[in-house]
């Protein structure tokens, strides 16, 4: 943007040049281009005044009515189409504004559409739960978060990308073979994984034939839980999981129970809250960058993924758990930015 000049500095400008002074000496004077001098020059000849003229163009209508109808709008449905608030403003107004002007108001005000973040819906009930964990687990000193064994499953695909991806094309091409991302019906090759990790290190991942069930869980843990945990170094450990009907069944709570497991108390639909859901996305946006083409080169690149995520990724994600009950915390039990 080009420096603005204040009326006394136009002025100055033009007794220097009726001093002889140059374009260019003036110019570096007040260190702007010769051509702002120039036009300075040309505007004082046809204006006969070195105030500033203002902007061309037609005035806006953005008036404190129209605005205060926007506003009201907004905070009753702020999904509404531009259309259908261009229509309610001119009932409220009586004044005819286009979908286009709508835009142009709202812009100006600093209100932008965007694509809406897809998060699960949460209950009153579940709201309460999660703000009263975190108050709970606002209270875990750093050695205790050391100490949380964080797991989960995860559905990885063959045949569509589950990391972020685009395609750069020219105009009218984006049916030619090598701009699509191909689909295949009723999901196509997939794999279910189970997985766990802590500060001090990543647990087994396991590959789940099948169908997964209650029985088939108790399996995972027992083959894998203590195992993981042993190659983690850890002596003692809190177990996170999720709500899941398979993970709270009376099985599973039984095998948990007989063995000593200390749990961490988990409020449902808090898949904000689990880091190793990040865990997934980076494993799953590397995968997506190997293109494997079949199903035995997708279970190779998730372990190849895997075993590559360095441990300070792990440190920081096991040390985020405080950061996002902070969140929670402030959010009254609401959805966090994780």
């Amino acid at each position: 943007m080009s420096k603005q000049l204040s009326e006394a500095q136009r002025a100055q400008i033009f007794i220097l040049l009726e001093q002889k002074y140059s374009m260019r000496e003036v110019a570096e004077i007040f260190n702007i281009s010769p051509g702002s001098v120039c036009k300075t020059l040309k505007k004082y000849k046809l204006w006969g005044t070195f105030k500033h003229a203002g902007r061309n163009g037609r005035p806006s209508i953005a008036s404190a009515e129209i605005l205060d109808s926007i506003k009201t709008n907004l905070r009753k449905n702020n999904k509404t189409s531009l259309r259908k608030m261009a229509v309610k403003i001119e009932e409220e107004t009586k004044m005819h504004v286009s979908h286009v002007t709508a835009k142009n108001i709202l812009n100006n005000i600093n209100f932008f559409a965007y694509p809406p973040i897809k998060k699960p819906f949460i209950s009153e009930k579940n709201i309460k739960l999660r703000f009263n964990n975190s108050i709970k687990w606002l209270k875990m000193n750093e050695e205790a978060l050391k100490k949380i064994v964080f797991s989960d499953e995860s559905k990885f695909n063959l045949f569509y990308n589950d990391g972020k991806s685009f395609v750069w094309r020219e105009p009218r091409t984006g049916l030619n073979s090598e701009n699509l991302s191909p689909t295949i019906k009723h999901g196509g090759i997939s794999v279910m994984v189970w997985a766990c990790f802590s500060y001090h290190g990543k647990g087994r991942l396991v590959f789940i034939d099948g169908i997964m069930d209650a029985a088939k869980y108790c399996c995972i843990l027992s083959d894998n839980l203590f195992a993981s945990v042993d190659e983690m170094g850890l002596s003692d450990f809190i177990f996170q999981q999720d709500n899941d009907p398979k993970h709270t069944s009376r099985l599973a709570k039984e095998y948990l129970a007989e063995n000593n497991v200390r749990m961490l108390e988990w409020p449902p639909q808090s898949p904000d809250m689990n880091p190793i859901e990040n865990l997934w996305s980076i494993v799953k946006e590397d995968v997506a960058k190997k293109q494997p083409k079949n199903k035995s080169e997708l279970k190779s690149a998730i372990i190849e993924s895997w075993n590559q995520i360095p441990k300070t990724i792990l440190e920081k994600l096991s040390l985020s758990f405080k950061k996002r009950a902070l969140s929670l915390y402030r959010c009254k039990g609401k959805h966090i930015k994780y």
